[in-house]
């Protein structure tokens, strides 16, 4: 594709040049039966050709490729690149249910997704738009815009990652292990609906903040209306309603996080192939719900995360807490659910990674913890675009979370664009 887009832009410029060339050596040519120079002995300037800098600056480029492909406006106020990702997975898996041991296995598509982004009208105004068709399913992942202010505040409004979670907020495609740690979707860890302000998340260096209002229930559409059930078979049919993601009436969700990170580092990348100095990053990160629909039953959840990486050797760790709500103040919380995970990898041949990962989960601090113990290794073509990942995660104690394997044996192959 590269090579494609390559011969296209130089046969565009070597167009451009012909009339320019061809009118150059007219002008350098004597005109027939012209005695000038031979009477005066002096030569005729020669025309110069122009710079390709000249040309391009008068016939900006509209496509092109960077880090993905994208077309853009002449005066360059509109642009929009095209991205892609697709992971294709293989799973086994085996768990004790009762006395008798289960194995399973399947392949899945577990990520396949198409993206949008570029600005509109002028370059401070980003926007981003992420359609997925998981597993079979159809959806919208991320659609915001991002108005920039000024260096140092942006204004997000639409569908996007909450400003929580370290692991959430980095890309699936860019994690040490086929899936993320026993902490995801917990804790309230997701996507939602809301406006944030911002100083650049994710891709400055130094202080980083964000402070965002939401919706409080999700990107997840839920049945709102009214269901007919079959008293034979059971089957129910809808006889009016819709699904949706936007409530009846709004659960204000605060979100707020603030961190450092040092120069040079890629936060939100959990492999170092930089491989320089150390370089290190913390956070800090809550999530308060109001109880505005007065239903005495509203959470939150806080939590630490920090990455370091050197010389190709990288860990991350992140320490979560949730609180339910206790009566009817909103302000009165119990302890409701704790984890924590720690992963250490370290790019050995410049294109082959091993990682190890604990993690661990429970419902309430006094009961028993689910343990998670993970290894894997990954094989990098070029880098998270074109890569490979096995890993094998075991589970202990699994009464505490429903429906989780004992053992699993992944394979995952990530390509993207």
């Amino acid at each position: 594709m590269y090579q494609r887009f390559i011969i296209w832009n130089l046969a565009q410029i070597l167009i451009l040049l012909l009339p320019v060339y061809a009118e150059a050596q007219s002008k350098a040519e004597p005109s027939v039966g012209d005695g000038t120079q031979e009477l005066t002995g002096e030569k005729e300037p020669q025309a110069q050709l122009p710079h390709l800098t000249d040309v391009a600056q008068r016939n900006p480029t509209t496509s092109g490729v960077a880090k993905s492909a994208f077309i853009k406006s002449e005066d360059g106020k509109f642009k929009m690149a095209i991205s892609g990702r697709m992971q294709v997975r293989g799973t086994y898996a085996n768990s004790l249910r009762g006395d008798e041991r289960v194995h399973e296995s399947n392949f899945a598509l577990e990520r396949s997704r198409i993206g949008l982004s570029g600005h509109a009208y002028k370059k401070e105004l980003a926007y981003k738009v992420q359609l997925a068709w998981d597993k079979g399913s159809v959806g919208l992942k991320d659609y915001f815009f991002d108005f920039e202010l000024s260096p140092y505040l942006f204004l997000r409004a639409g569908q996007y990652k909450k400003p929580f979670s370290r692991q959430f907020i980095a890309s699936s495609g860019k994690i040490k292990f086929v899936a993320r740690a026993i902490t995801h979707e917990k804790f309230g860890i997701g996507r939602d609906v809301g406006v944030m302000l911002h100083n650049g998340l994710t891709r400055k260096n130094g202080v980083e903040y964000a402070v965002g209002l939401f919706n409080g229930t999700g990107e997840i559409g839920q049945l709102r209306g009214a269901v007919e059930v079959d008293p034979v078979t059971g089957i129910g049919n809808i006889t009016d309603g819709s699904i949706s993601n936007v409530p009846d009436v709004m659960e204000p969700l605060l979100v707020a996080r603030i961190g450092y990170s040092s120069s040079n580092l890629k936060g939100y990348e959990e492999t170092d192939f930089v491989r320089g100095a150390t370089r290190w990053g913390v956070s800090a990160a809550g999530q308060f719900a109001f109880d505005a629909d007065n239903d005495d039953s509203s959470l939150c959840s806080f939590q630490l995360d920090a990455i370091a990486k050197r010389n190709g050797v990288s860990a991350n760790a992140a320490v979560y807490a949730g609180f339910q709500q206790a009566g009817s103040s909103a302000f009165k919380r119990r302890l409701q659910e704790i984890g924590a995970h720690l992963e250490v990898g370290y790019l050995a041949w410049v294109k082959t990674e091993v990682a190890l990962r604990y993690g661990f989960y429970s419902p309430r601090a006094e009961q028993t913890h689910t343990h998670e113990l993970a290894a894997g290794v990954s094989y990098f073509w070029r880098k998270h675009s074109l890569k490979l990942t096995t890993d094998a995660v075991a589970y202990l104690n699994r009464e505490v979370l429903a429906n989780t394997h004992d053992l699993q044996i992944r394979t995952q192959a990530q390509f993207s664009f």
